[in-house]
């Protein structure tokens, strides 16, 4: 089974019945690092973890920030560490 399909199967079961953002990507979250040792997936939602920018960028702040994200993925080979990507998924739900 490729990872892709074990990934769905996964967020289906861990996603039934939940409802909203947090618990949705939540849910995510837990299928991703079900799939074993080979993945992992970090939480990074809420102000704790926010990117701050020059005041002349600004949306009305002195300090203008916003959330980096919700869900951080990296991929790398097991051997070779140099050659990760980084993934950072921005959870949004809505009713439509």
């Amino acid at each position: 089974m490729t990872t892709g399909l074990k990934l769905k199967r996964a967020f289906f079961n861990e996603s039934k019945g939940k409802i909203g953002e947090i618990a949705l990507f939540q849910a995510f979250i837990r299928a991703f690092n079900a799939l074993g040792s080979d993945a992992l997936a970090k939480e990074y939602h809420g102000s704790r973890y926010q990117v701050t920018f020059n005041a002349a960028r600004g949306a009305g702040r002195p300090t203008p920030r916003c959330e980096l994200c919700d869900v951080m993925i990296v991929h790398y080979p097991a051997n070779n560490a140099s050659a990760a990507r980084i993934t950072f998924n921005q959870a949004k739900v809505t009713t439509n």
